[in-house]
């Protein structure tokens, strides 16, 4: 998971706007960075982003316990992975 997230952080950070020659009009094209073509210090620095972001993920906040507990009363769908991502997406609509 801390290379996932490390790897989102470095592709997206890094990456360029390209001009599409086809179509000049239209705006650039996101490219996002090679992960495979990053240093060693850049890695070591997303990497340790990624950890960060992760601790701070470490406790959930009142929403994501809601989510989870709403889940849990209405028999949850299942499995434990569906009862989390229903957490990280009242966490994700915190911030909206």
């Amino acid at each position: 998971m801390i290379e996932r997230v490390a790897r989102t952080f470095y592709e997206c950070t890094n990456g360029a706007f390209i001009p599409d020659c086809a179509a000049p009009n239209d705006p650039p094209v996101f490219v996002p960075a090679s992960w495979d073509s990053a240093d060693v210090r850049d890695r070591d620095h997303h990497l340790a982003n990624a950890r960060a972001v992760l601790t701070a993920m470490r406790e959930p906040t009142t929403s994501m316990i809601d989510a989870m507990y709403d889940e849990y009363q209405n028999g949850g769908k299942g499995s434990l992975r569906d009862d989390w991502i229903e957490a990280i997406d009242a966490a994700l609509e915190e911030g909206r």
